[in-house]
């Protein structure tokens, strides 16, 4: 029987799906970053799992009998009308991380193709070299003097980030979040402290500095701000021609960021506290820390305390928190542990047994903080987007949208995908699909405009859903060669007119490379069986104004399903408590 760990890395290179962008109230869809993908937020919260467990040890004595025995009892899980409430006593959310390696450092030992990670007990050193010039968002290029060899790939250059890090095989200088899904789907990367730093704000003889030498190189961040702060942060990172990596750290002001290392383009995550669980063996995958202000949630953790205490009668389950959480680049994500279907543009896998092993539960989706939406789940608050809508999105993933299709010249083709290749392509007429696409209008003369976005599942959807038979699915187009000043993985937007050539697809093109649906129509599941739940942490109880809320999401989501899938389909989300 595989591990738990040979699983999800044997699952966690096939799937894609879409957790939505982080946006401030006002923002529209298309202001935000785009979105990540799903076997990176399966391999964060696997690795946020196993680090919540191993805190959760120890904190229990070894002798649970004693007096002084004070260990967590467990969440308080309630059901209170027909949703989930979860009072967490510290089992199932992490407290704040502020950086705390002032002072201190870290090292990285080449070990075959992989990495060890230890103490390093070295202080910044005052000699700095040379001062470069870099701005914000900024990338340098730094020749090295020596082969240097980092999991299993050797270079003779290295690229010097304006943020904290180091990459190899090019620069980075993307102003987007530096999260840990950018940290791991990126370049390999050497991150010493990967934040949004600032050295063109750098004063007097503050700055970055590179000190190159044959058989090392020194990069030395010294008193550099934050972006849009007046703080100050002093590092230093340091690669030797043997291959081994030194953090070393003065003082930092900023409290937010990661540390670690990662072969690049990785789905397999050692999430650690440097502080406390160092030394750490060889690794071929990425290891880190996440410092940061804002708590995490053991989103695993809450899976498996929803399965002990009710039915395993659900194909999803959406989760609220009453707080302030952080989901680092997503506004919303989900992801999906388990999968039967074929002809859906998805494998067949089950890593179910990280929570215990279920036989019906299939997707967990993260809705994060209740507070950023609208009491009414109609309110469009991301444009184009509404509550009603980002449940949609989500829970749609289950089944879409991943599919590939032979074109006429006999090729396979994915331009049916947008984003992530884990959404519809911003110019496929979608009808104005929940899971993105837009509803395009052929103007006939070369013209296309679009006329409507995210609004119902389409009849290709609801195909691919297993909710009706494939002759039911009209021939549908996509746009090629398009003037418009959006891309395939943009996000829907209104009234984008555009020339373009109009390319028509069959549904018999897609089943042409994916197959049959299997299950098919007539024996697919019509109901999606959805679970709510809303957690609070354990000083603040999840509030009467939050269950109402929550409890409001759900009867709204279980009585429009029927209107997004034109009377085809149906959810029911009364809960069931398991039987002891």
């Amino acid at each position: 029987m595989l591990s738990i760990r040979k699983l999800f890395t044997a699952f966690l290179f096939v799937a894609v799906a879409m957790p939505l962008s982080a946006a401030d109230e006002g923002h529209t869809r298309g202001d935000v970053l785009g979105c990540g993908r799903e076997e990176t937020h399966l391999a964060i919260a696997y690795a946020k799992h196993r680090l919540f467990e191993r805190q959760r040890a120890r904190r229990e004595p070894a002798d649970h009998q004693t007096a002084s025995f004070a260990a967590a009892t467990g969440p308080d899980v309630q059901k209170v009308g027909n949703i989930v409430v979860v009072d967490d006593d510290g089992t199932l959310v992490s407290d704040a991380n502020p950086f705390d390696l002032s002072g201190s450092g870290v090292q990285y030992k080449r070990k075959k193709k992989g990495v060890k990670t230890s103490v390093f007990r070295g202080d910044v050193d005052p000699d700095r070299g040379e001062k470069i010039s870099i701005e914000d968002d900024d990338t340098v290029e730094v020749p090295l003097g020596f082969s240097f060899k980092f999991f299993g790939t050797r270079y003779r250059k290295v690229y010097l980030n304006s943020d904290g890090n180091l990459t190899f095989g090019g620069g980075e200088s993307a102003s987007s979040e530096r999260s840990l899904a950018r940290f791991l789907n990126g370049p390999p990367r050497i991150a010493a402290f990967f934040d949004d730093l600032d050295p063109g704000a750098a004063i007097g003889d503050a700055g970055v500095f590179v000190d190159n030498q044959s058989d090392f190189v020194r990069m030395t961040w010294w008193e550099v701000p934050e972006f849009d702060a007046v703080n100050r942060n002093t590092f230093q990172v340091t690669l030797y021609a043997n291959g081994r990596v030194t953090f070393a750290y003065a003082n930092l002001d900023a409290e937010e960021g990661i540390v670690g290392v990662s072969p690049g383009g990785s789905d397999l995550l050692d999430l650690l506290d440097l502080s406390t669980e160092l030394p750490l063996g060889r690794r071929d995958n990425a290891v880190a820390e996440r410092f940061g202000l804002s708590v995490q949630i053991d989103d695993l953790g809450v899976a498996s305390t929803f399965l002990t205490h009710f039915r395993d009668d659900y194909d999803i389950l959406l989760v609220w928190a009453d707080f302030d959480v952080d989901l680092g680049n997503a506004f919303a994500y989900s992801f999906t542990l388990r999968n039967e279907v074929r002809g859906i543009g998805r494998d067949i896998y089950d890593a179910t047994e990280v929570i215990g092993g279920a036989e019906r539960f299939q997707t967990f989706v993260q809705m994060g903080d209740l507070s950023r939406y609208p009491s009414d789940p109609t309110t469009k608050f991301l444009d184009p987007d509404s509550t009603l809508s980002l449940i949609a999105h989500e829970a749609g993933h289950r089944f879409l949208a991943f599919v590939n299709f032979i074109d006429s010249d006999g090729q396979v083709s994915d331009w049916l995908l947008g984003r992530q290749r884990a959404h519809w392509n911003y110019f496929f007429d979608s009808d104005a699909s929940v899971m993105e696409g837009n509803d395009i209008r052929d103007n006939g003369d070369g013209t296309f405009s679009t006329v409507a976005a995210t609004e119902k599942y389409s009849l290709l959807d609801q195909y691919l859903m297993g909710l009706i038979a494939p002759e039911e699915v009209p021939d549908f187009f996509y746009v090629s060669d398009e003037t418009s000043n959006a891309n395939r993985e943009s996000n829907p937007r209104l009234s984008d007119n555009f020339f373009g050539t109009r390319v028509d697809v069959t549904l018999d093109d897609v089943i042409a490379f994916e197959g049959d649906r299997d299950p098919s129509w007539q024996d697919a599941r019509k109901t999606l069986k959805t679970a709510f739940l809303v957690i609070g942490t354990s000083g603040q109880p999840v509030s009467g104004g939050a269950k109402t809320k929550v409890n409001t999401f759900r009867k709204r989501w279980q009585s429009s399903f029927p209107q997004l899938t034109d009377g085809n389909g149906k959810v029911k989300s009364k809960l069931k408590k398991r039987k002891n």
